[in-house]
């Protein structure tokens, strides 16, 4: 979507359903040749291809789900039989592709705007919300930015520099009514780079960090006055809707008692079956969730055993990237998660290595389709799984030390932290906060789960230098001697009206 231009109309119900039949019908074909060919690299890939090409449609249905179940299967064979590494990668590409693309498709996002723009800091045509401090590279050229040695505020510490605040980052105020839209934002902002900290003064470097701080003060105001304005329109939808559904009531009043129960228990019926619709529509999309993270799990715990330790690899695909690896030293095997718990570094004299799998979703929340999700706007959702040296995956969960997931970004203090609870919500899953903490570099947690920074707009950002803190402490101090002298002179004065009053009856 091209960020300041209406969102394209969704599709309607029937025309969604064709498209899933006939999704259905290629899928069928595609498994019935399959069925008895021989696996090969070249028919895998095909079918893979096919597969994503389906789902770039906008449709995603449970029988492309167990084809490419079983498209993950052969992948998983052909890795056993593969003469290179480099063989085993093309086939895993694949695989990461066909799923990330129908995970595009599941989320919604193929028909309406993606309101939270890409947070890959590695792009700088995209620009990002939490920046990340891995060297960019730009036009063949590597660029890094040191970061002053000295904190200049609580929202920042020791963050790092190198990142930008891009047009597109900024919210689409097209996809609101004109009359919502505020003209202190809607206009064209300023994209804020690392550039200029190219061989800055120091004196240059600091009004550079203050600019970065005003950069980010900025894209979070216009964020929290975009989210207003859409819960101005979500109040507006909802009283529209009471309103219809007064004016029915008012509507049925006035009929004859027979035809009032049959117009009624027609509009519960079309009620109820449109709530059946929306929920099953949920369970849909958790259900295609799930399927597509267990699966490239697979293929990562596949791949695992083939790789060496201390060796990692990286791949892109349509919903961000995938990075996985081996290390004895879990605590510092990456820069983007650290496990500080001690049993997560092997003895030197114990043989093996772990393996771990991080996929982080930059590009498209897999989970925006939750209710009561957090509202839309940056976010970061990112997935950290654990595997012993046999590549079975382990469990994290109650630490003693907390681990820290996306470790590699800052977290600024307009940023919440959340997991992915799959059994809330009666198995369709939700976001949780308990034991996930902001630590402002990343999240920290006792547990492992897919774990989401987004921009928090509970509470207004308001942030008071040191000295003016003092000040407003001191004013506090002298008005509590105050109150406390008023109330002791109130309680003095009763006592002598009730003397008085006590004399005067007497």
């Amino acid at each position: 979507a091209i960020p300041g231009s209406p969102a394209p109309p969704p599709i309607s119900v029937e025309e969604q359903a064709a498209l899933e039949d006939a999704a259905n019908e290629l899928v069928s074909m595609l498994s019935a040749s399959s069925e008895n060919a021989v696996v090969t690299e070249s028919a895998v890939s095909a079918n893979l291809q096919a597969i994503g090409s389906i789902a770039a449609s906008g449709a995603v249905t449970e029988e492309m789900l167990a084809f490419v179940a079983q498209l993950t299967d052969q992948a998983a064979t052909l890795f056993e039989v593969a003469e290179s590494d480099e063989a085993r990668d093309a086939v895993a590409g694949m695989v990461f592709n066909a799923l990330g693309s129908m995970g595009v498709a599941s989320a919604g996002t193929s028909n309406a705007v993606a309101e939270a723009r890409s947070v890959n800091s590695a792009n700088l045509e995209v620009g990002v919300y939490f920046p990340s401090g891995t060297t960019v590279s730009t036009a063949g050229s590597i660029l890094q930015v040191v970061a002053p040695q000295h904190s200049l505020g609580r929202r920042l510490g020791d963050a790092k520099l190198d990142y930008v605040i891009h047009e597109s980052s900024f919210p689409n105020w097209a996809s609101l009514p004109e009359h919502l839209r505020d003209v202190t934002f809607s206009g064209s902002m300023q994209t804020f780079g690392p550039r200029s900290y190219v061989n800055a003064s120091p004196d240059r470097l600091q009004d550079l960090w203050e600019d970065m701080y005003d950069a980010q003060e900025a894209l979070e105001l216009a964020w929290v006055a975009f989210l207003a304005a859409k819960g101005l329109q979500a109040s507006r939808e909802s009283l529209e809707l009471s309103r219809d559904e007064e004016y029915f009531a008012n509507y049925s009043a006035h009929l004859g008692p027979e035809e009032r129960e049959i117009v009624l228990r027609a509009w519960w019926e079309e009620k109820a079956r449109r709530d059946a619709l929306e929920q099953a529509n949920l369970f849909k999309k958790s259900m295609q969730a799930r399927q597509m993270m267990e699966q490239i799990s697979k293929i990562c715990s596949s791949l695992l055993r083939f790789m060496l330790n201390e060796e990692r690899k990286e791949f892109s695909f349509p919903m961000g990237n995938i990075r996985f690896g081996r290390s004895r030293d879990l605590s510092s095997a990456e820069e983007a998660f650290t496990l500080g718990d001690p049993n997560w570094v092997m003895p030197p004299d114990q043989p093996g290595s772990y393996g771990w799998q991080m996929v982080q979703f930059t590009e498209v929340n897999p989970l925006s389709w939750a209710p009561n999700a957090p509202t839309s706007g940056p976010y970061l959702v990112s997935t950290l799984d654990i595997y012993g040296d046999d590549g079975a995956h382990l469990e994290v969960e109650k630490q003693s030390v907390p681990l820290g997931v996306m470790s590699d970004h800052s977290s600024y203090a307009a940023a919440t932290c959340r997991y992915w609870d799959w059994e809330a919500n009666n198995g369709l899953g939700a976001w949780a906060q308990d034991g996930v903490l902001n630590d402002e570099s990343g999240c920290s947690s006792t547990h492992l789960s897919i774990i989401g920074m987004f921009l928090d707009v509970a509470s207004p950002i308001i942030e008071l230098p040191s000295a003016v803190e003092v000040f407003l402490g001191d004013k506090v101090a002298q008005q509590n001697v105050f109150v406390v002298i008023a109330v002791a002179a109130l309680l003095a004065l009763n006592g002598l009206l009730h003397y008085w009053g006590f004399k005067q009856g007497g």
